[in-house]
């Protein structure tokens, strides 16, 4: 894994602040969680199930951010073990995360497609989605980079290559590429690393790497404030960004 990132930024996102970050964000899902109505228990064959029966666009977002939460939490796990290209693999998941709730937030607030968004809530709430009833990866991404361009003026082109570019990187890891896999032939002497990668500086790397990762999280918690009508909470998390983004030296808030 290629990184530009310095010894001193990777000293400066300290376990203390991604830990504050993680108990930020948990604690927010609380909150929201309790804003919406609860999953009942449901039939399901010859048991049970729990499931949103409202099927609402809020209740998407609980069910989406708490996937935030539990991944960054297992990469955390998985990077501290050595298994980075596994940690980096749920990062390219993250990724698609942010994006669904860039997706949904942005269009309950400024104005929903209903060719895209009726049909993305009914494919996420079916119990055997499918995979020509959903909305593609760029169409989403489309949706989002041409709000953005309205909201602040950039081309909707500069806004979605980012999307694409780091798309690709994690689709490296999750589709095992030769460049990504050779990341577990090393040591001294050279060996396979099928235990962990435990070489510090790797380790390190893919951490710094993660940093990227808790930011995007924040935003995203922070946009679905917005969708909560929450806007103290927004003020609140755009703050924390902020705070966070200082911290590490990246001078990355947006």
């Amino acid at each position: 894994m290629t990184h530009t990132k310095s010894t001193d930024f990777q000293q400066r996102v300290s376990s203390e602040w991604l830990a504050r970050a993680l108990e930020v964000l948990e604690s927010t899902h609380n909150g929201f969680s309790r804003r919406v109505t609860p999953p009942k228990r449901v039939q399901f064959g010859d048991g049970y199930r729990f499931e949103f029966v409202e099927k609402s666009l809020e209740q998407a977002l609980v069910l989406k951010l708490a996937r935030i939460v539990t991944g960054l939490k297992a990469t955390n796990l998985l990077i501290d073990a050595g298994y980075l290209l596994e940690a980096a693999t749920i990062q390219r998941g993250l990724d698609e995360l942010s994006e669904d709730i860039d997706f949904l937030v942005f269009g309950k607030l400024i104005g929903q497609d209903p060719k895209l968004h009726t049909k993305y809530l009914n494919n996420f709430w079916s119990d055997h989605p499918a995979s020509k009833q959903s909305v593609l990866r760029p169409h989403i991404r489309n949706y989002i980079s041409n709000v953005m361009s309205n909201e602040h003026g950039a081309p909707a082109r500069d806004i979605v290559r980012p999307m694409i570019e780091t798309y690709a990187i994690y689709s490296g890891f999750a589709h095992a590429s030769s460049t990504s896999s050779m990341e577990l032939f090393g040591g001294k002497p050279a060996r396979w690393r099928l235990g962990g990668v435990t070489d510090d500086n790797l380790q390190k790397d893919h951490r710094a790497d993660l940093w990227n990762q808790y930011y995007r999280g924040l935003l995203a918690f922070a946009f679905s404030a917005r969708a909560f009508d929450d806007e103290p909470m927004f003020r609140q998390l755009v703050a924390f960004a902020k705070e966070f983004s200082e911290a590490s030296g990246a001078n990355y808030f947006v």
